[in-house]
């Protein structure tokens, strides 16, 4: 016997509320990461009951569960990430706060390794550059090791270059002793400190001069160290000092970037403060940048009396 129109009526409810229902649990379930499983389960109980019409609804409705998460999730996270547009970068090297307090920049692709002890601060540095910056310890010798050449210092800055058949050494300020190892203290770890009978002089550094010293013999170095001009010292470590990257970033922004990382001291009228403008410089060129702003906007510089450098519409 055929249904009457309430019978039919009855029957559409029931199976709306029930696949309504059912898509409720499924997007439950796709949210919490279990939409795999469920496919897996469901497509096996299909198998076994081809016939069951209802085991069809399951299929499609799991199906369409998933493609409404997928169709939630993926474009919320690109929309997202088109929308947040970053204007400026600021790219540091890496740096390491040791324990002792010592500073150690390592320029990029550079291996070190960190061995302190009771009697001694050492740094193995296998290979690449580094700038240290010593805490004083004068019980406590802090040693870089690189090549079998050893780097004394108590208090002081200097950076160490070990490439293949050389090792480099500038001293930014204090006084650093330098000597060839002798026996296992080349190896460079977990050694005893320097000590006049194990190591071969080569020379006492002062603030503003460098040793290069190449691997295959020592002796070529001569023990004499060679002075360093302010200007070679900035552009030798000219990798430490951060770099900033804008694009379309306000000119208020880039002014306070400089002033952070170069230890600059530029202020801005606030008539031009808007102004959006693009480059990447060093954050100690400061000279690049009143060029840049003076080609692109006419914007001058003037040297105040306090010493500051005020930027302003010509």
């Amino acid at each position: 016997m055929n249904e009457g129109p309430v019978d039919n009526l009855a029957g559409h409810r029931a199976r709306h509320d029930t696949a309504e229902a059912g898509l409720r649990a499924l997007e439950w379930v796709v949210r919490a990461g279990e939409s795999e499983e469920l496919v897996r389960l469901t497509g096996a109980r299909v198998r076994r009951r081809r016939r069951q019409w209802f085991a069809g609804v399951g299929v499609v409705a799991a199906l369409f569960a998933v493609a409404i998460g997928l169709v939630r999730s993926v474009p919320s996270t690109a929309s997202s990430s088109q929308t947040v547009a970053m204007t400026s970068v600021v790219v540091v090297p890496a740096r390491h706060l040791l324990v002792d307090g010592s500073v150690v920049d390592v320029k990029e692709g550079a291996q070190m390794e960190i061995h302190f002890s009771p009697e001694v601060r050492r740094i193995v540095l296998a290979a690449g550059e580094a700038h240290f910056q010593v805490a004083k310890d004068p019980l406590r010798p802090f040693v870089v090791s690189a090549g079998g050449v050893e780097v004394r210092a108590v208090g002081t800055e200097f950076s160490v270059v070990h490439e293949t058949a050389s090792v480099e050494v500038l001293v930014t300020e204090g006084r650093v002793a330098v000597a060839k190892a002798r026996g296992p203290q080349a190896a460079g770890t977990d050694d005893p400190p320097l000590a006049d009978d194990g190591v071969t002089s080569l020379g006492v550094l002062d603030a503003g001069s460098r040793l290069y010293i190449e691997l295959v013999d020592v002796r070529v170095a001569k023990h004499v160290p060679v002075a360093a001009s302010a200007t070679e010292i900035r552009q030798r470590l000219a990798w430490r000092v951060p770099r900033l990257e804008f694009s379309g970033t306000p000119l208020a922004e880039v002014v306070e970037m400089f002033n952070r990382h170069g230890g600059n001291r530029l202020v801005i009228d606030p008539s031009i403060a808007g102004m959006q403008v693009s480059g990447a410089l060093r954050a100690d060129d400061v000279e690049s940048l009143l060029i840049m702003v003076q080609n692109e906007f006419g914007i001058g510089s003037h040297v105040q009396g306090d010493g500051t450098v005020l930027l302003r519409r010509r």
